[in-house]
C-alpha cells in the first residue's frame, strides 16, 4: 500500500491577532499515520536489501563454480 501524502496548513492571522485561517489542528491520528509509513517504509526497504543480497550472494557463488 502507498503512502498517503497528507498536506497541512499553517494558522495564519492578521496584525490584531484575528485569524484568517485556521490552519489543519495536529492530532494524534496525523502523528501516527506518519509513524505507520515511516515503518512500512522502513520494512520495504529491510526487505529490498534481503532480496538484493540474496541475489547477490546467488550471482557471486554462481560464478565460483563456473
Amino acid at each position: 500500500m502507498a503512502y498517503e501524502k497528507q498536506t497541512f496548513i499553517d494558522r495564519e492571522k492578521d496584525a490584531s491577532g484575528n485569524v484568517l485561517v485556521e490552519g489543519t489542528k495536529l492530532k494524534a491520528e496525523h502523528l501516527n499515520h506518519i509513524e505507520e509509513g515511516i515503518v512500512a517504509n522502513e520494512e520495504a526497504i529491510a526487505s529490498a536489501t534481503s532480496t538484493a543480497e540474496a541475489a547477490i550472494e546467488s550471482v557471486a557463488s554462481t560464478a565460483q563454480t563456473a
